[in-house]
């Protein structure tokens, strides 16, 4: 199985990171593609190297495609994206968004009367009439998978259940491993000193 990563520049690295390493951990073989340049630098200063994909028919041969978060202005450059996710859609395969990247699937239509997640509503665009923003972590509909930023490591785990990558079994030790502590922080109880510079 191959899926590829949509890499721009300022993509959010730290959103996808843990879905890449469960990947790969899976064998399925990840491409980090983008449109016509050969490395993109990440908000978090990382210089990453980049697949070059000059059209659809390349696109056509991944099983899933993801998106990251990140500075989304440049990820809705990439010339074959509207037309590469819409053969994704149709052919039901995989299309994961966490975060910023979600918008860029509102904005291309691709949300059109499904369900989301995001901090923001989509359902006021024309291109994503009908659409519903469910107000959790990650959302899934069809072979559509959102996240909120957040959402990271379900978001990774749910990738997985639906790639079939790998077994209920593995995917149960996962999220024991890798969950979110289902205790909150309570901020209001730590206490900070500042310490005075002399």
């Amino acid at each position: 199985m191959k899926v590829c990563v949509v890499c721009y520049q300022r993509m959010a690295f730290h959103s996808i990171s843990f879905l890449c390493y469960c990947l790969h951990e899976n064998n399925v073989e990840l491409d980090f593609v983008g449109d016509c340049v050969t490395e993109v630098q990440t908000i978090e200063g990382i210089t990453m190297a980049v697949k070059p994909l000059s059209g659809l028919d390349e696109v056509e041969r991944y099983s899933g495609v993801i998106l990251p978060g990140g500075d989304i202005i440049h990820l809705l450059n990439i010339s074959w994206l509207e037309r590469g996710l819409a053969a994704f859609d149709r052919e039901g395969k995989f299309i994961g968004s966490i975060c910023a990247a979600t918008r860029v699937v509102a904005e291309l239509g691709l949300l059109r009367g499904r369900q989301y997640t995001s901090p923001m509503d989509f359902s006021v665009l024309p291109q994503a009439a009908g659409s519903k923003n469910i107000k959790t972590v990650v959302v899934q509909d069809g072979n559509f998978l959102t996240a909120r930023g957040q959402g990271f490591t379900e978001f990774a785990l749910l990738a997985l259940k639906i790639l079939a990558c790998t077994d209920e079994k593995e995917l149960g030790r996962l999220h024991r491993r890798y969950r979110p502590s289902p205790k909150r922080i309570r901020w209001d109880l730590i206490k900070y000193e500042r310490i005075q510079e002399s």
